[in-house]
């Protein structure tokens, strides 16, 4: 069971990618669809059913991936659970990774503040933000480590 849902297209798994395993090394419990769907796994009822069991979705946006159904359908269906009370579901991240137009971001999460992860030379110091808010979002609060090159 995972307390993380990563929703990526398939343009972005590249970096999908690389902010799933940040997550996990932080000790978060993540659903990747790369990582845990099976041989003979229904991508319709695996996919539902992590959501189910997700308390937080992080959606990885750009302008290439907003543009794929399956991304939407995600969306949609995690924006389903947070409403249901059965299921956990508790917040929608969408995180920005590339290249992203006001107008294609997906009218459900709009009015929700995006995270900005496109800049690679602050790419650890705001991946290490988002940790932090997942963590939150989750009730398992870590402390923030930021680099002493700040402090410099």
């Amino acid at each position: 069971m995972s307390s993380v849902f990563v929703s990526w297209g398939s343009p972005d798994k590249s970096v999908a990618t690389r902010l799933s395993r940040r997550l996990e090394d932080a000790g978060l419990d993540v659903f990747f669809s790369d990582d845990d769907m099976h041989t003979g796994d229904d991508p319709n009822v695996r996919v539902k059913q992590a959501i189910q069991e997700a308390s937080v979705a992080i959606f990885a946006l750009s302008d290439e991936s907003v543009g794929r159904p399956w991304v939407h359908d995600e969306i949609a269906w995690c924006d389903l659970s947070r409403t249901d009370p059965n299921a956990k579901m508790k917040k929608l991240m969408p995180v920005v990774i590339g290249p992203l137009s006001a107008g294609n971001v997906p009218r459900i999460i709009r009015d929700l503040h995006l995270f900005d992860l496109t800049e690679e030379n602050q790419w650890d110091e705001r991946l290490q933000l988002l940790v932090h808010d997942v963590s939150i979002a989750l009730g398992k609060e870590l402390p923030i480590i930021l680099p002493a090159a700040i402090f410099a």
